[in-house]
């Protein structure tokens, strides 16, 4: 049995804390085959190709369904009332500073 000199791949992403999502992205990974040649050129294992899907799958943007506004013939349109602009904030006058207090040197001691 031939030893490969190869790193484990749970190993590599476990002591860097890194995920294979987090791979794929910051490293601008597409395919599969980019990813063993970044792995090779690493001495990592590849992962699997269904770990490779998966985490492409999971990076899927998901639009979310757009909601349609319910029309409630009943009630009829109330006209928007317009408030008042909101009054300006006075300026706070400065605060006066406090002096500190100053204590007094001793006499040295003879």
């Amino acid at each position: 049995m031939k030893k490969s000199n190869l790193v484990p791949w749970n190993y590599y992403t476990k002591r860097r804390g890194w995920t294979l999502n987090v791979i794929l992205q910051s490293r601008g990974i597409e395919t599969y085959q980019q990813l063993q040649a970044w792995a090779a050129r690493k001495g990592v294992e590849c992962p699997l190709e269904k770990d490779y899907n998966l985490a492409v799958k999971s990076m899927e943007v998901v639009k979310p369904l757009k909601k349609t506004p319910k029309k409630s013939a009943a009630k009829p349109a109330k006209p928007a009332a317009e408030k008042p602009a909101p009054a300006k904030a006075k300026a706070a006058a400065p605060k006066p500073t406090k002096k500190r207090r100053v204590t007094k040197a001793k006499p040295a001691s003879e």
